[in-house]
């Protein structure tokens, strides 16, 4: 069976809306804890839950309960595991438990196999596609290929704790981070996807190094 992730834009951005209004501007944030009153928040979806304070907020406000209704298919986006498994039969891809970012703009998503993806979010066009290949290493045991993620990071890095979730400077370095199942972290330049080399070893991290437990990174670095 293919693989086809059906992707509404505007749902996607809009992950955790709480306006009533559907007039676009942003609603006002509550408190986080005892940190204090949070300032305006920033529509970019940088962390598996919305920044790196784990908030799960998004101020946008289009989609709402008076509108959610009235939703439609904007486009289908292709996983680019579909190729891999036409040509690697015993590569089989587990279930879609990603939670895609919305940064600057750009729609990223990591596919079952670990493949990367950067989307435009008003056509569905893939902008580019990093595939790591860690599927070569072999079915990881218990839930097979599944990965719940990636993490978006720029220099000088300013979506870390409460507060607006903004992104560096245009300019600055915009770098994707995945953990693979086959316990490696590797960096990749948001902007082309192409690899980091500077990151790591050759854009990788050996999370094994040095351990004797068997371990295979399906969550969110």
């Amino acid at each position: 069976m293919r693989r086809v992730l059906f992707l509404v834009v505007s749902a996607i951005i809009a992950l955790g809306t709480r306006g009533t209004s559907g007039t676009g501007t942003a609603s006002t944030p509550g408190t986080l804890g005892t940190q204090g009153t949070l300032g305006p928040l920033s529509s970019d979806w940088t962390h598996y839950a919305g920044n790196a304070a784990s908030q799960k907020y998004s101020p946008l406000d289009q989609i709402n309960k008076d509108t959610v209704a009235k939703l439609k298919v904007a486009w289908r986006w292709t996983s680019p595991d579909n190729a891999v498994v036409a040509a690697n039969p015993l590569s089989r891809p587990g279930m879609y438990h990603d939670t895609p970012l919305m940064v600057k703009g750009v729609l990223y998503t990591v596919t079952s196999l670990g493949q990367i993806a950067a989307i435009n979010p008003a056509t569905g066009e893939s902008l580019w596609v990093f595939d790591p290949a860690n599927w070569k290493a072999g079915r990881p045991g218990n839930l097979g290929f599944v990965h719940r993620g990636i993490s978006y990071w720029s220099e000088p890095s300013t979506t870390l704790g409460p507060g607006p979730s903004t992104v560096g400077p245009s300019g600055a370095k915009e770098r994707l981070l995945l953990g693979t199942s086959d316990a490696y972290l590797i960096s990749v330049d948001a902007k082309t996807g192409a690899l980091d080399t500077s990151f790591g070893q050759g854009g990788r991290v050996d999370l094994m190094e040095d351990s004797l437990t068997p371990y295979a990174a399906r969550t969110i670095p």
